[in-house]
């Protein structure tokens, strides 16, 4: 899922944005680029993330083979 977010104010750490729907969006400030200034927008893309699992299944793989190994 895409969203657009534009940037409406900043209040100490915290940025507060609205959604097209005009929803409040409030985000760290770290996790902005520094150059970002009231009414601009950021794209964000928010999806799973399926790194964890995937080294999760990798692990458990590699405890199976090594149980099931015979040397």
């Amino acid at each position: 899922m895409e969203a657009i977010l534009t940037l409406d104010r900043i209040e100490e750490d915290r940025a507060i944005f609205l959604t097209e729907k005009h929803q409040l969006v409030i985000l760290p400030t770290e996790l902005l680029p520094a150059e970002i200034l009231p009414g601009q927008t950021l794209a964000v893309t928010i999806g799973p993330n399926s790194a964890p699992q995937i080294n999760s299944e990798q692990a458990a793989k590699d405890v199976l083979n090594e149980l099931l190994s015979t040397d």
